[in-house]
């Protein structure tokens, strides 16, 4: 099913949808390092784990009130089922997130810290929400992407997988593109020593397109005025 080289990363995502996960980050810098072996994407069908012949993840919720609540023993299942398959010395560290409304807002530091890890394991809700008890029993954090409201936690868990991904040592093609891209903490900057928060502005041909021209500077040649000017231009934009 999974885990065919154990010494891969591993980022399992738990949802109703496995086949829009699977197309999602079947693409890019994410669907490359997946085909080259530096990680695997897993996306869980929380069905699979289901105890009826309908296949039901979610239930009424106790006290009455609209809509239906993810269930916490089918999550549960999946959760148990796949640290059963890692078991193994060289898959040390795992993590359990929960996406939610009411989670840490997700950073650029903490998908730095994600992507040390062996194996991340993302819970995507549906419905109204998760059963209260994975929060406390099952969950080692809860995640936002922001406040405002989605359809479910696909989008949310697919976002942070992208972002720990790309940090995977390997996954990106020319590993510099991470030293100066937005919010890397690794910027280099010569200015008052402090690490820049946006990337600085890109150009490309033609130089010159309805009189909108590429910065003089950049056309110079001269590197440590190139250097000076791309972190100037970052720390306008912080």
């Amino acid at each position: 099913m999974i885990f065919a080289n154990i010494l891969d990363v591993v980022i399992s995502i738990l949802t109703i949808f496995p086949q829009m996960v699977r197309e999602v980050l079947s693409y890019g810098p994410v669907g490359r390092g997946v085909k080259a072996g530096f990680l695997e994407i897993n996306p869980v069908d929380l069905r699979d784990f289901t105890l009826d012949k309908h296949r039901s993840v979610d239930d009424k919720p106790f006290g009455g009130g609209p809509g239906m609540v993810m269930r916490v023993d089918i999550i549960d299942a999946a959760i148990s089922n796949l640290k059963s398959q890692i078991s193994k010395p060289q898959l040390k560290t795992t993590k359990t997130i929960l996406l939610s409304p009411q989670g840490r807002l997700f950073n650029q530091q903490m998908a730095q810290g994600y992507s040390k890890l062996d194996h991340l394991i993302l819970i995507s809700g549906r419905y109204e929400g998760v059963d209260e008890r994975v929060r406390e029993h099952l969950a080692d954090e809860e995640l936002s992407i922001g406040n405002y409201v989605l359809s479910g936690g696909e989008i949310p868990a697919m976002v942070v997988a992208d972002a720990v991904a790309r940090l995977i040592p390997g996954v990106l093609g020319n590993e510099e593109s991470l030293v100066s891209e937005s919010f890397s903490a690794n910027q280099p900057s010569t200015i008052n020593h402090q690490p820049l928060t946006y990337d600085f502005p890109h150009y490309t041909q033609p130089m010159e397109y309805k009189g909108w021209k590429v910065p003089e500077v950049l056309r110079s040649g001269n590197h440590a005025e190139i250097q000076k000017w791309r972190e100037e231009k970052a720390r306008k934009k912080s």
